[in-house]
């Protein structure tokens, strides 16, 4: 059983029970407003209006026993929040403190990680227009050879030569190559520690989006504050209004 957090001086509730006599009360209450079933004469109003006066009595002793019971509990919770509130509120500040610490550091890492591979990218690519140059230079130089030759003899070697030349361009680029071929690895990460991109944004105009896109605005509109411009007279575009009649039973 985990103590880390005690109450003392409460004892556990076992049951709950409703009094006998108000449970009669309102039984006799309910059976007597099963009875009304039409209101159609001042005397039928008459006793309509007693039998919900007395089935609200009884609703409001009820409630307000629960309400004086139930405000030490309340209290206790207010009480229990606070203490653990008040416990881990250097927690949290030293969490947050550190947090941010590893967060900077891991974004650090993360763009230096980034930095490399771009330098290993634009390396592959400088290996490669090498490689392309050198055979670019060799087909030349082979094409000026064969234009210069006397005999079948003289464009088998230029051949020979292109051959040798693309053969050692394609060398000189596998050996370059197997330096910067090797991936950048990951920064390290601490054992516990997650690393995750979370999607963030900002609406700069939530009126544009909303023209733009109006299933990614939430609009309604505020009942209390338009209650309140009704009640001062205030016309209102776009606003239809009307009176309902209610009634109501004080007890």
């Amino acid at each position: 059983m985990n103590t880390d957090i005690q109450i003392r001086g409460l004892e556990p509730v076992t049951s709950i029970e409703i009094a006998a006599d108000i449970t009669r009360w309102r039984d006799g209450a309910i059976t007597t407003a099963r009875r009304i079933t039409a209101v159609s004469t001042p005397e039928e109003q008459a006793a309509a209006v007693a039998s919900v006066r007395s089935l609200k009595e009884i609703g409001k002793r009820v409630e307000d026993t629960r309400k004086r019971i139930k405000a030490p509990v309340l209290q206790l919770g207010k009480d229990l929040d606070s203490a653990a509130s008040i416990f881990c509120a250097p927690i949290e500040v030293e969490t947050e403190r550190v947090q941010r610490l590893i967060t900077g550091y891991q974004i650090e890492q993360d763009r230096l990680a980034r930095e490399a591979e771009a330098a290993r990218q634009r390396e592959l690519q400088r290996i490669e227009r090498e490689r392309q140059e050198a055979e670019r230079k060799a087909r030349d130089e082979a094409d000026a050879a064969a234009r210069k030759a006397q005999s079948l003899e003289d464009l088998d070697a230029a051949a020979r030569r292109e051959d040798e030349a693309k053969r050692q361009a394609d060398l000189s680029a596998r050996q370059q190559t197997a330096v910067a071929i090797a991936p950048v690895a990951p920064p390290p990460r601490a054992s516990g520690m997650v690393v995750r991109r979370v999607q963030k944004f900002r609406v700069l105009d939530i009126l544009a989006l909303a023209n733009a896109r109006p299933d990614l605005v939430r609009m309604e509109p505020n009942t209390s504050a338009i209650l309140a411009a009704l009640k001062r007279g205030e016309a209102l575009p776009q606003v239809e209004a009307w009176e309902e009649t209610e009634t109501g039973v004080r007890v």
